[in-house]
């Protein structure tokens, strides 16, 4: 699926045919690798409803750079912890 419409859980789930529990734990993890962005609005009961969306190329680069460095740097903490 791509698009660069911000989409509700339910909206994702009935496109890839997966749990909404599912989807909602993909999503924590993409939104933390900043691969996804999320919007907050309110329902008519006043919960928070989030429509996700996919961040500008350049953003989803950065995001992606910025935690491969981090996980390459813990590597390095593991190997010359090792030696």
């Amino acid at each position: 699926m791509r698009t660069r419409e911000k989409l509700s859980v339910s909206e994702i789930t009935a496109c890839i045919n997966r749990s909404e529990r599912a989807v909602r734990a993909h999503l924590k993890s993409l939104f933390n690798l900043g691969l996804v962005c999320r919007e907050g609005s309110a329902t008519k009961h006043g919960k928070i409803a989030h429509r996700y969306f996919v961040p500008k190329t350049k953003d989803m680069i950065k995001s992606a750079r910025k935690e491969m460095l981090k996980r390459l740097r813990n590597l390095e903490k593991l190997v010359r912890g090792a030696k």
